[in-house]
């Protein structure tokens, strides 16, 4: 088999895919990170990116060898379209809590009859390269969906949700989830727990993979592996850039005595 998308194949050979988010305007960090990590998450929801900076982040990811994801900020089939036509590897949509809600995320993705996607790809088939049948052929393949897990009644419906034919992954998302459960900031509570293991029983039940976006903990990072997560968000370009900053300014001033 020959693999259309990235992020399929390396689920395939590896047992874990790693990546770093992307929050800054300059594709230049992309490019680099992307030659670090297997894929990079660019954030259209938290950030104050454009469609150019969202485009050229995929490009960099290209350039430097790593898988394209974009979350986009809200299930909306308007804001997904320019997204698709971009032609990223993955799309997540936040927020689903209804299987009316998923199937609307997976019809964003598809063409008629199945789905409601107008036609209109311009990188997404490398610029004409990719003739227009053999794209229409290849749309489920080519194209990565990932429905955010951030409620209970996501929770409640997932069984149900993860019937649907069309959608390839769920992404946990700690911090709102543990708003839902009424503990926000909580992601340790036992409340929150409960609800993290839940959803990991039923994409195990269901064969299907796991993704998590939050912070770098290695304690969290290992739970979450035994709960199936196969695919790490672990942090964003910010983040790192400060952390790394936050260790060689407390590195020099213990050199110099500085307190």
């Amino acid at each position: 088999m020959s693999y259309i998308n990235p992020i399929r194949k390396l689920l395939d050979e590896k047992k874990y895919l790693v990546g770093a988010g992307y929050y800054t305007r300059d594709s230049a960090v992309a490019e680099m990170l992307a030659g670090l990590y297997d894929f990079i998450w660019v954030d259209w929801e938290h950030t104050w990116l454009d469609r150019g900076h969202i485009v050229d982040a995929l490009i960099a990811c290209r350039a430097g060898g790593a898988a394209s994801i974009v979350r986009i900020p809200w299930n909306d089939p308007v804001l997904a379209k320019p997204i698709l036509e971009m032609g990223p590897d993955g799309i997540i949509f936040p927020q689903i809590h209804t299987v009316r809600e998923a199937k609307a995320a997976i019809a964003a993705c598809t063409y008629p009859p199945d789905g409601i996607r107008g036609w209109g790809p311009g990188r997404a088939v490398g610029y004409g390269e990719i003739p227009a049948q053999q794209y229409i052929d290849e749309q489920q393949e080519r194209i990565f969906k990932i429905l955010q897990v951030e409620n209970l009644e996501c929770i409640d419906n997932l069984d149900e949700i993860l019937e649907l034919k069309g959608m390839d992954c769920l992404c946990v998302g700690p911090m709102d989830l543990s708003a839902s459960v009424g503990r926000l900031a909580q992601t340790r509570h036992p409340d929150v727990l409960k609800a993290y293991d839940k959803v990991g029983e039923i994409a195990a039940r269901h064969n299907v993979p796991l993704m998590l976006s939050y912070g770098f903990s290695p304690e969290e990072i290992r739970e979450w592996r035994d709960r199936g997560v196969r695919i790490f968000h672990i942090n964003g370009d910010l983040n790192l850039i400060r952390n790394e900053a936050l260790y060689e300014k407390a590195e020099i001033n213990k050199i110099l005595g500085i307190k």
